[in-house]
């Protein structure tokens, strides 16, 4: 009969550990360029800088999804607690996150939906569409028509059209 003792896992990289990385890949990767211009291929040498530029740029997207998606998470338990306003700072920190990585995207319209929901919430109709609608436009490209998340968000628009007392438009 043995007894066997596990280790528990190791917890996550910490940012710092992420940021290390990042920097282990550019000294390897400047390792790697002096050898090409040691030889004369210089074809090389700008191949290596941009493939480090690109692991570094990566990198940075990734932290700022991270950041823009604490930041919704925020928005989203605040919506609940029905502190709209609050909600709305947050929604507004993650829309300036994800404008730094990709402001064309369906994660991206979908923070969009969340700032055009607070403010129809709060009777703020024009600038519920004009969020609602460039979330539109966005899922317009990137989804089927039939997407559940394009309806809901034609309903929200047609919504906002109808508080706004702008019936046609609706």
């Amino acid at each position: 009969f043995f007894l066997m003792i596990r280790r528990p896992p190791r917890s996550t990289q910490s940012r710092s550990s992420a940021a290390s990385d990042v920097y282990k890949r550019q000294v390897s990767t400047q390792s790697t360029w002096d050898i090409y211009t040691f030889l004369g291929d210089i074809s090389k040498v700008h191949e290596y800088k941009l493939r480090g530029q690109n692991n570094e740029f990566n990198a940075q997207q990734e932290e700022a999804k991270k950041s823009a998606q604490s930041f919704i998470n925020n928005g989203k338990l605040l919506e609940l607690q029905g502190n709209l306003d609050q909600a709305l700072v947050f929604y507004l920190k993650a829309e300036e996150s994800y404008k730094q990585v990709d402001n064309s995207d369906e994660s991206y319209s979908f923070i969009l939906f969340n700032i055009g929901s607070v403010h129809f919430r709060k009777n703020n109709y024009s600038e519920a569409l004009k969020y609602l609608l460039e979330c539109e436009r966005i899922q317009k490209m990137k989804m089927d028509k039939h997407n559940p998340a394009y309806i809901k968000t034609l309903a929200k628009i047609a919504q906002t059209y109808d508080g706004a007392e702008r019936y046609i438009d609706a």
